[in-house]
């Protein structure tokens, strides 16, 4: 399979579930031939995205970590803490896989006009992560 040049990702729980509809809504009408990535934490934030059909690839977090080593994290981690360390897994996964080159966004971020300046920026890098704080 031939690898993207750049996609968004967004790492999500039942918390965010609005905030990140919101995002990718915005996204998709900013930059409609762009990949999202969503990375569920939980199981009602996959079955909430499934049901909108929004234009996004759903990723499980028990993907991203493999069954066994999730269960593990799951029971020594709140999900703020999972959520932390599952950025930097989900980066090396989806550039293992699917692009060459990823934005990674808070959930409760908000795009509401074109970012190219920062998507050429992270074109140029691997991992580039945009904090909403």
């Amino acid at each position: 399979m031939k690898k993207i040049d750049f996609c968004f990702t967004i790492v999500c729980s039942e918390n965010y579930i609005l905030e990140t509809i919101g995002l990718i809504k915005n996204i998709n009408h900013i930059y409609p031939k762009r990949k999202i990535f969503i990375i569920s934490l939980d199981l009602k934030t996959e079955k909430t995205f499934k049901k909108y059909k929004l234009k996004c690839q759903i990723i499980s977090v028990s993907e991203i970590w493999g069954r066994k080593f999730y269960k593990n994290i799951k029971s020594r981690m709140s999900i703020p803490e999972i959520a932390y360390a599952s950025k930097s897994a989900s980066a090396f996964f989806i550039l293992k896989k699917f692009s060459k080159s990823i934005l990674i966004l808070d959930a409760d971020l908000l795009i509401l006009k074109k970012i190219d300046d920062i998507i050429n920026f992270t074109k140029k890098y691997p991992v580039t992560m945009v904090s909403a704080n």
